[in-house]
């Protein structure tokens, strides 16, 4: 510290080319005490996504899963229930969950990107009893495979959307 003060105080003495180093010598030293500063509190990925299904998922589906509602009939599925976690692949929870299930439940795509998608579905899965194995492996493979086919036609499809779009603009 002193010989910073030091430094500040005949700062008028040097030389162009010695202030440029003194510059880049500070410009260096703030970088390193910025990178040892931590960049805040950043979410866990299992609060995240406990942030995620409380706003959008709760609602309907409870806090803790069960998706019932007391004195009336829902068809609200229960996530506690081993039948419905094995029944079910991830692709299939993700797509329900981006493009919604009829009138029933709402798509959330355009809210959520795809890595909240799968947070969503991991903390969904985290409902299954304890002794319940945690879901690994498709049920459909048939509808796990055509998703994957279809996800990249579609990929596929917006690509060449944008090139086209591009020569568009292009003048003749």
């Amino acid at each position: 510290m002193r010989l910073f003060r030091r430094a500040l105080t005949n700062i008028h003495r040097l030389s162009l080319p010695s202030m440029g180093l003194a510059f880049l010598a500070l410009l260096i030293l703030i970088a390193k005490i910025l990178a040892a500063v931590p960049e805040g509190p950043r979410m866990q990925e299992p609060a995240r996504a406990q942030v995620l299904y409380t706003k959008y998922c709760a609602r309907c589906h409870k806090e803790d899963g069960s998706g019932k509602s007391k004195g009336r009939a829902s068809d609200t599925p229960d996530f506690t229930e081993p039948t419905w976690q094995r029944g079910r692949s991830d692709i299939q929870l993700r797509v329900s969950i981006r493009d919604g299930r009829g009138r029933s439940m709402p798509g959330f795509g355009d809210r959520v990107n795809d890595k909240e998608l799968e947070e969503l579905v991991a903390y969904v899965r985290k409902f299954a009893p304890a002794n319940e194995p945690q879901r690994t492996k498709a049920v459909d493979r048939s509808f796990d495979a055509r998703w994957q086919e279809l996800e990249e036609e579609w990929q596929q499809q917006r690509r060449e959307f944008w090139e086209l779009h591009e020569r568009a603009k292009q003048p003749k």
